[in-house]
């Protein structure tokens, strides 16, 4: 190492310490007396799935379409207050009947005649006032309010 300068010399190479590509690979020296970078393995993964204990199973029987609110919500969240499972319940039920009345609405059409007379279908408002409920359950959960953006510095910021 040259004194003051910061930088070891390796042969012909100047060598800064700490330097990004010395942390990914190992310095071996060949029996030749050169030195060569030798890439470490990459670590062995092992795919864990979730224990049968982690997964919390909705109160009540529910559809699909609650089901698959109810586990996305644990999985992000993990509600596990007794309030905060019966919100999230009131939610995937309120759920599964909006689908089932929009899916009664696309068979009928949102427009059909009664006595000769066209009006909307009627479960519209139900279809509305439902998805309005899930929305409002899920609000008072507060599962509404995420990072809009990353926390930290903005990328290619430096304090010069």
């Amino acid at each position: 190492m040259q004194p003051g300068r910061g930088r070891a010399v390796f042969g012909e190479c100047l060598v800064p310490p700490n330097g990004p590509w010395l942390r990914k690979a190992i310095m071996e020296q060949n029996i030749d007396g050169k030195i060569s970078m030798v890439k470490k393995p990459p670590p062995k993964l092992k795919l864990v799935k979730p224990s049968p204990a982690n997964v919390i199973a909705p109160p009540r029987r529910l559809g699909e379409h609650g089901t698959n609110l109810w586990n996305t919500i644990q999985d992000e969240y993990g509600v596990r207050d007794t309030g905060g499972k019966e919100i999230l319940m009131q939610a995937c039920a309120a759920l599964d009947r909006a689908e089932e009345m929009a899916a009664e609405i696309d068979r009928d059409g949102p427009v059909i005649s009664i006595k000769g007379v066209p009006r909307e279908h009627p479960c519209l408002k139900g279809e509305l006032a439902n998805r309005a409920f899930c929305v409002r359950c899920l609000q008072k959960l507060g599962l509404n309010f995420e990072a809009v953006k990353n926390v930290g510095r903005p990328p290619g910021w430096s304090p010069n």
